[in-house]
């Protein structure tokens, strides 16, 4: 008898393996990411020593790119400032001042507190870093695609982002308000279901080459 049939029915039931998962995991994995993350410095990048002398040196007369304005035409500056406050409470301001040179991306390279919330009847999350600055997002479930509803790309005073999901990754597209792009991924460990990995790449006319961040949070609740 031939085996052929046999190994047709492997194959089918892999298949169908491949295609429950590719619909099942992003709402698992939303589900994962859902509550507080800090982070975990022993198994972080320090965004200091990443971006050291990563700098283009300043024209004269050039500006840092502290803040944006958002598409309704008024400043988001505000919602900035006011993370930027919050995070440098007893902390050392001139290493993190030459941070701020990466523009809206410095809340995702400075963050030491991160609360995800997962709306149960959409597909919104919500990021709130160190208690201050809030993020909403609606990632796509199906990947990288833009949808005639465009509810997968949003603006605010980070940037405009496109969200999406691949298998269990969450990936954030954010083009920046003052030029360039950050790309940032967020997925939970295979082996331990309290640590959140995060990566963050940032392509800026300020950097002299893209510079990619990876830390590590544990979960507090």
């Amino acid at each position: 008898m031939s085996p052929a049939p046999e190994k047709s029915k492997i194959l089918l039931a892999q298949l169908l393996c491949v295609i429950i998962i590719s619909h099942i995991s992003p709402v698992t994995a939303e589900v994962e990411l859902a509550g507080r993350w800090i982070l975990d410095e022993k198994q972080s990048e320090a965004a200091t020593d990443m971006l050291k002398k990563k700098f283009r040196r300043l024209k004269p007369g050039q500006t840092r790119p502290y803040g944006m304005r958002d598409p309704t035409g008024t400043t988001a500056e505000g919602a900035l400032e006011n993370y930027w406050r919050t995070l440098n409470e007893g902390r050392e301001r001139r290493a993190s001042k030459n941070l701020r040179r990466v523009g809206s991306a410095y809340p995702l390279i400075t963050f030491t507190n991160l609360l995800i919330e997962a709306q149960p009847t959409s597909q919104q999350l919500t990021f709130t870093y160190e208690d201050s600055l809030i993020r909403q997002v609606m990632p796509n479930q199906n990947g990288r695609i833009y949808t005639a509803k465009g509810d997968e790309l949003v603006a605010d005073s980070i940037g405009h982002t496109l969200s999406y999901w691949i298998g269990s990754s969450l990936f954030l597209e954010t083009d920046s308000p003052t030029g360039g792009k950050y790309i940032e991924e967020l997925k939970i460990s295979k082996t331990n279901k309290t640590i959140l990995h995060y990566r963050v790449k940032l392509n800026l006319p300020s950097l002299k080459e893209p510079v990619e961040i990876r830390r590590a949070f544990l979960r507090s609740n």
